[in-house]
């Protein structure tokens, strides 16, 4: 999976859901931009997130949970077709610096809930990046679009992400609950998931994983994550894709978004 989506020497975990994997986007977000603020804890009164006007509310959700607070979530103008404009968020990162607030990080959205748009990840990837920020993007429902021949395009750009969070349960219709979240620097999500480094009993199921350099190293699942016990989302997810072949993936990924486009209209 983080091959899929360009993430060569990338990790993956499995959450609870979007929200969840939002909320460790925005985290992680905040382990790289303030190394050891997992251990030591923040001020985040002066800290913001820019997201996309149309953004799912998880944002707001996680920003309580790490401390950031629902003010301090920007709201990034989007154009007529609902994508984050990413001259609208130069301007915004801009004025909050002037205002002296700390950026943060960009969520983008691929797709948004009422739309389905997407956002354009290559455009706010230059931005996210020439200002210092992270880039968590919202694939929760629209990622499944990587396993389509003719709209895999939708997602262009993600591969400058520095995480995605992406729910098999939704336009795959894999059972509940099977969402993962992937990362481009595994080192950030292992800092900020350090807590579980006491647990000891962990260590009796260590399983070995090799690096694309050919480096051995000893991962478990439950250390790489919030919570643990989704085991059970892993053989969902390999069921699955067992079961929907490139072709069938491609037709009812078709099938679903014509669907929705008439809808809409």
């Amino acid at each position: 999976m983080s091959e899929m989506v360009g993430f060569s020497d990338g990790f993956g975990t499995f959450t609870t859901g979007g929200s969840n994997g939002n909320m460790l986007g925005m985290l992680c977000a905040r382990e790289h931009l303030l190394a050891g603020s997992t251990k030591q804890g923040f001020d985040g009164r002066t800290t913001v997130i820019f997201v996309s006007a149309e953004a799912h509310y998880s944002v707001l959700m996680a920003a309580n949970v790490i401390g950031i607070g629902h003010q301090n979530i920007i709201k990034v103008q989007c154009d007529e077709d609902g994508r984050m404009r990413p001259d609208r968020l130069e301007e915004e990162i801009a004025l909050a610096r002037r205002e002296g607030m700390r950026p943060l990080c960009v969520v983008a959205t691929a797709a948004t809930t009422v739309r389905g748009a997407y956002d354009d990840l290559e455009a706010l990837s230059e931005v996210a990046h020439r200002e210092g920020l992270w880039l968590h993007v919202d694939a929760a429902w629209g990622g499944t679009c990587l396993f389509s021949n003719v709209h895999a395009a939708l997602m262009d750009g993600v591969q400058k992400a520095d995480s995605v969070c992406w729910d098999a349960h939704k336009m795959m219709g894999v059972p509940l609950i099977c969402s993962a979240f992937l990362i481009k620097n595994p080192d950030v999500l292992r800092r900020l998931c350090d807590h579980t480094n006491v647990a000891h009993y962990c260590s009796t199921a260590m399983r070995h994983q090799t690096t694309s350099d050919g480096i051995l190293s000893s991962v478990h699942g439950a250390t790489m994550r919030l919570s643990c016990g989704l085991n059970g989302a892993l053989v969902a997810m390999q069921a699955g894709l067992r079961w929907w072949t490139l072709e069938w993936r491609t037709q009812i990924i078709c099938r679903r978004k014509s669907r929705l486009i008439r809808i809409w209209k």
